[in-house]
């Protein structure tokens, strides 16, 4: 499994990114699948979405440390059908912010066409800024008390089982608009 902490800037933080008085860490992880089944190392939604979520981590750090949080960026490559079992994986890119999730819920949500984000009541071809800046800020807002939620039940989606399969491969030939 591909798992790495990042920093906004991109490197690998160090123990000085902690401060002894955080009381609180939120954990923001970035989940996109392993586009190499299509040639590829990444789409170009991953790679937007992963750029602004840095930014609005970025963009938010300040203010949390006020209140002594911690914010750490996490991201896995999901390689398999296991893993993506194991991890609870919707769709591509996934933002998971402390349990809750920022993730596209129309359109080719495991590949490399494109899909959508609702948010309010409409649908956008990348999350908005304040979806994801409502998601962290939920998650500090949650840090100390859990939310009354019913239990959710993990179910691969068809989509994505399909995808580690060979029938993946078949689509993509069939269904391939080069010329």
């Amino acid at each position: 499994m591909k798992e790495k902490t990042i920093s906004v800037c991109g490197c690998t933080p160090s123990s000085s990114t902690t401060t002894e008085n955080s009381n609180r860490t939120i954990i923001v992880h970035f989940f996109e699948l392993d586009m190499s089944r299509s040639g590829v190392s990444s789409c170009n939604t991953c790679m937007s979405v992963e750029d602004q979520v840095l930014q609005m981590v970025a963009d938010l750090r300040p203010v949390l440390e006020k209140v002594n949080t911690v914010v750490q960026v996490k991201k896995t490559i999901v390689q398999s059908l296991n893993q993506a079992e194991e991890l609870q994986f919707k769709a591509s890119p996934s933002i998971r912010i402390d349990g809750l999730e920022v993730l596209p819920t129309q359109g080719d949500i495991f590949g490399l066409g494109e899909r959508f984000w609702e948010w309010e009541g409409s649908l956008y071809n990348a999350p908005p800024t304040a979806l994801i800046v409502d998601t962290i800020l939920r998650a500090y807002a949650n840090s100390e008390q859990t939310q009354n939620t019913t239990p959710f039940i993990y179910q691969t989606p068809e989509p994505l089982r399909e995808y580690f399969t060979d029938s993946f491969e078949k689509n993509i030939n069939d269904n391939c608009e080069c010329s």
